[in-house]
């Protein structure tokens, strides 16, 4: 609802592999919005967001024995469940529709995959899964997208160390905005 507000010209999604499985979640560190994909679309729930109050009013105290089953029950589904394969048409379904508003807006999509904790580690610049799926979703969709992983292997060969552990330091920011500009400039977006 926002984009034709702004006119913008490109909108330029971020993206971190951790997304895929954020996107599952209605609970984040807090409540928060999520969507659900059904056959009329994606559905939007948890809005509003309750205050902390409203939250723990709504959760009562008491015998914690049901969150702990709940939360192994969980725990099983995604290590033998189809909850990657949720995970995956979630995830489509958001970026699709992300890329379908750019487009109606008049804006020209794009995507970048930012590399975090141990996918930083990884020595080989090959796609990992969850950028081969991001690939391969841009591609379906005619977005451009922007692998960013290997520029940070090709530093670190250089011998540059990076954060793995908590979010970027300003060594990380520097070189995906190059990296980034770099991308537009290649992909006509920007002079």
């Amino acid at each position: 609802e926002a984009l034709p507000l702004y006119h913008p010209d490109i909108v330029l999604v971020g993206h971190v592999t951790d997304d895929s499985m954020r996107n599952m979640l209605a609970f984040r560190s807090f409540a928060k919005p999520w969507f659900r994909a059904a056959d009329e679309g994606l559905v939007l729930h948890g809005v509003p967001v309750p205050t902390p109050a409203q939250f723990l009013a709504a959760h009562p105290r008491g015998s914690r024995l049901l969150d702990l089953v709940t939360m192994a029950r969980e725990r099983l589904l995604w290590r033998w469940g189809d909850r990657m394969g949720e995970t995956d048409r979630l995830t489509d379904a958001i970026l699709s529709a992300i890329f379908r508003e750019a487009r109606a807006a008049g804006a020209r999509p794009g995507i970048v995959l930012l590399p975090v904790w141990g996918e930083l580690g990884v020595a080989d610049p090959a796609p990992l899964p969850g950028e081969q799926f991001v690939q391969a979703l841009a591609a379906r969709e005619g977005v451009p997208c922007l692998a960013l992983r290997p520029l940070f292997v090709e530093r670190a060969r250089l011998g540059t160390d990076f954060e793995r552990r908590e979010h970027w330091r300003p060594l990380e920011h520097r070189l995906a905005a190059g990296g980034i500009a770099d991308f537009l400039r290649r992909q006509g977006l920007v002079p």
